[in-house]
C-alpha cells in the first residue's frame, strides 16, 4: 500500500522536495538580512569624520562661548572660562553619544516614509531656534550680572552624559532618525524609559539653564521640547509598533514611561 501510494502521487513529493531545496538556510537568511541592514547606512569618509568634532566645536561656540564673549566688557568673540567647565561638559556629552555613532556607522538611514508626524524639517528647526534663544538669553544675563555656576548642577549633567553614552552603546546602529530599526532594543536604560537619549538631552540642557539661573530660558526650551518630542515620539512609536507588533506591545507593558520616569 505504501509503495502504491508513492507511485500514485509523486508530484506532491517532488514539489515538497523542491521547496525544501530552494528555501535558504537560517544562517543564509540572517546574512541576507544583515546585508540589507548594512545597505541602509552610508559610511563616512575621513574628511566627513573629521568634520564631526569640528561641527560640534562650532555649535558649542555659537551656543555658549560667543554669547558669553559678546556680553563681556570689552566684547570678545569667545567667553573663555567665564562659564567654567560648562562648554567642556557639553563637548564630553556629545563625544560619548553622537560622534562615535557617526564614526562607526556613518550617515543616518533615510526614513522609509515621508510626511510622518515628527519628521518635518520645520519641527527640528523650531527646536533648534528655541535651543539657541534659550542659551543666548541665559548666558548673556549670567555674564552681565556676574553670576557664579553651582557645583551641584554638575551631577545631573554627568548623569546625562552617562545616560546618553549607555543608550547609544545599547542601540548600536539603531541610533537613527525616525526610521525602521533592524531590531528592538529593550536593554540597559531602555528598561527605565523608552526614549532615554531624548531624556539625556533634556537633563543636559535644562540643568544647564537652571545652573545659569535663567527661568525664562528654561521655560522656552521646555515648551519647545514638549512640542517637538511629543510629535517625534509619536512617529517613532507608530513605526516601531508596525514593525515589531507583539514585541513592541510587550516592551511598552514592561517599560511604561516614554521620557520621564514615573511622570511621562
Amino acid at each position: 500500500m505504501l509503495a502504491s501510494f508513492s507511485m500514485a502521487s509523486p508530484a506532491p513529493f517532488r514539489c515538497l522536495q523542491w521547496h525544501i531545496r530552494q528555501r535558504p538556510s537560517r544562517p543564509a537568511r540572517l546574512l541576507a538580512r544583515a546585508a540589507k541592514d548594512d545597505s541602509r547606512w552610508r559610511p563616512l569618509s575621513l574628511s566627513e569624520k573629521l568634520q564631526q568634532p569640528l561641527q560640534l566645536l562650532v555649535a558649542i561656540w555659537l551656543l555658549l562661548l560667543l554669547p558669553a564673549g559678546l556680553a563681556m566688557s570689552p566684547r570678545k568673540i569667545c567667553g573663555g572660562l567665564v562659564l567654567g567647565s560648562l562648554p567642556f561638559e557639553y563637548l564630553a556629552f556629545f563625544l560619548v553619544g553622537t560622534v562615535p555613532r557617526a564614526w562607526r556607522y556613518g550617515s543616518y538611514a533615510r526614513p522609509a516614509r515621508k510626511g510622518k508626524p515628527g519628521t518635518r524639517p520645520q519641527d527640528f528647526l523650531f527646536l533648534l531656534l528655541a535651543l539657541f534663544l534659550a542659551h543666548i538669553l541665559a548666558v548673556v544675563l549670567f555674564v552681565q550680572q556676574h553670576r557664579v555656576l553651582s557645583f551641584g548642577w554638575k551631577l545631573p549633567r554627568f548623569v546625562a552624559m552617562v545616560l546618553t553614552g549607555t543608550a547609544a552603546w545599547h542601540l548600536g546602529r539603531n541610533y537613527d532618525r525616525v526610521a525602521v530599526s533592524s531590531e528592538l532594543v529593550t536593554t540597559g536604560p531602555y528598561r527605565l524609559v523608552r526614549h532615554p537619549i531624548y531624556t539625556s538631552y533634556l537633563i543636559l540642557f535644562i540643568s544647564s539653564l537652571l545652573d545659569l539661573q535663567s527661568w525664562l530660558g528654561c521655560g522656552i526650551l521646555s515648551i519647545a521640547a514638549l512640542l517637538f518630542y511629543s510629535r517625534r515620539i509619536t512617529a517613532e512609536e507608530e513605526i516601531l509598533k508596525e514593525s515589531f507588533g507583539e514585541k513592541w506591545d510587550a516592551f511598552t507593558a514592561s517599560t511604561r514611561f516614554k521620557l520621564i520616569p514615573f511622570i511621562y
